[in-house]
């Protein structure tokens, strides 16, 4: 799609979707988006519209190049700035967006934000877990991918990734996924996995088929359900690392200083890594076992972000974040504040989810708030997979 000189172009080449299959696991996250006729992506895109349409700030060249980017990384990063803008104003906040000039971004955060006579300073960021993660998760895609287009009729397959290997040639996999169906249907009444096991160049995959008749004809490829290895040890290591640059960027005056983290490690759930930034933030944990009646204590070390950073008053998490995503209770949204702060964000101007240090300092409180949902005001069971037209 060609750059815009200005912000007077739609987000999206709308009139030319007709594309009605999943996503490939390979397909860049904007393509797919920008060419999927399913109703529930139509959808999206209306509301991604709607946001851009209402906000010039981002209506540049640099801005626009970065959100229809081939890169999930550059895309998500422009579409996390926008969603957050969205969120900000949904709240009834005004919203002064940091200016570029020459597609050169001065120092200056993200928003300056206003609420009443509240002011405080907001900044985004992005997270993938570091780039020796991202290289593990793309060959596990690749892995997916390559699976997806095997050609199996009637049947879907459960791929649990034990291990992640090196690049390697991926034909003995194809004869595990061929013998995996080939057991199923000679025991169809199978109930406990059979899991075949395919391992090489240092990859441990277990593969199980089951029975799912016509599945194919349906949605013209190969059905996965993915078991990934489950949330990465590391995960507080680059949740803090993200907020590290971030945490004494700017001149803040005395203001409040809100930073946003959209962390989208693909292994691991969201409530994993909304844990994992519980111990970047609070401290790694560890257990101490009491002499003699073994009673067992939990405890965190001083090496906790908020202990180091104390300019910082809040951190707002959102996690596996994709533009049909945006208002999924699955994916929740939640900002963790930090008992510490040099100058703590009020309570009170936070309408969604948060997360709070009781005052005797001995347990997290998590303070349900108003849905995503509702804060954008759109109706339940938007977008609509209900409505899900796909092929």
């Amino acid at each position: 799609m060609p750059v815009p000189a200005s912000g007077t172009q739609p987000l999206f080449s709308e009139g030319t979707q007709g594309n009605t299959l999943p996503k490939r696991e390979l397909e860049p996250a904007y393509a797919y988006l920008n060419s999927s006729a399913r109703a529930p992506f139509a959808n999206v895109r209306h509301v991604l519209n709607a946001w851009y349409e209402r906000s010039p700030e981002f209506q540049t060249r640099q801005w626009y190049k970065r959100f229809v980017s081939r890169s999930d990384t550059e895309h998500v990063g422009a579409l996390f700035e926008l969603f957050c803008k969205a969120l900000l104003e949904a709240h009834g906040w005004a919203t002064e967006h940091e200016s570029e000039s020459g597609g050169v971004r001065r120092t200056r955060p993200e928003f300056i934000v206003k609420s009443g006579t509240t002011e405080f300073v907001f900044e985004c960021t992005t997270s993938w877990g570091g780039t020796r993660r991202v290289q593990q998760e793309k060959r596990i895609q690749q892995v997916l991918d390559f699976v997806s287009r095997i050609p199996i009729n009637d049947h879907y397959l459960t791929i649990e990734v034990v291990r992640v290997g090196a690049p390697t040639s991926m034909s003995g996999l194809r004869d595990t996924v061929f013998r995996s169906v080939a057991s199923c249907a000679a025991n169809p009444s199978l109930t406990e996995p059979g899991w075949l096991p395919w391992e090489a160049e240092g990859w441990v995959i277990r593969v199980f088929a089951t029975q799912s008749p016509g599945l194919a004809s349906t949605v013209g490829r190969t059905i996965i359900n993915y078991v990934g290895p489950g949330t990465w040890d590391d995960s507080p290591v680059h949740l803090w690392q993200s907020l590290k640059g971030k945490a004494s960027r700017y001149e803040l005056q005395d203001r409040p200083y809100v930073v946003a983290v959209a962390f989208n490690a693909e292994s691991g759930s969201a409530e994993g890594h909304h844990r994992a930034l519980v111990d970047a933030l609070f401290g790694s944990r560890r257990w101490l076992v009491g002499p003699g009646s073994g009673d067992i204590e939990e405890v965190r070390e001083p090496d906790g972000f908020w202990r180091r950073h104390k300019r910082v008053s809040a951190v707002l998490l959102a996690s596996h974040l994709h533009a049909h995503t945006i208002v999924s209770d699955e994916s929740p949204v939640r900002l963790y504040h930090n008992p510490w702060a040099s100058v703590p964000l009020p309570e009170s101007l936070w309408q969604g989810d948060q997360v709070i240090l009781r005052s005797d300092q001995q347990l997290l409180e998590v303070r349900p708030g108003r849905r995503m949902r509702e804060l954008f005001n759109l109706p339940e069971g938007w977008p609509f997979w209900d409505q899900d037209n796909v092929e």
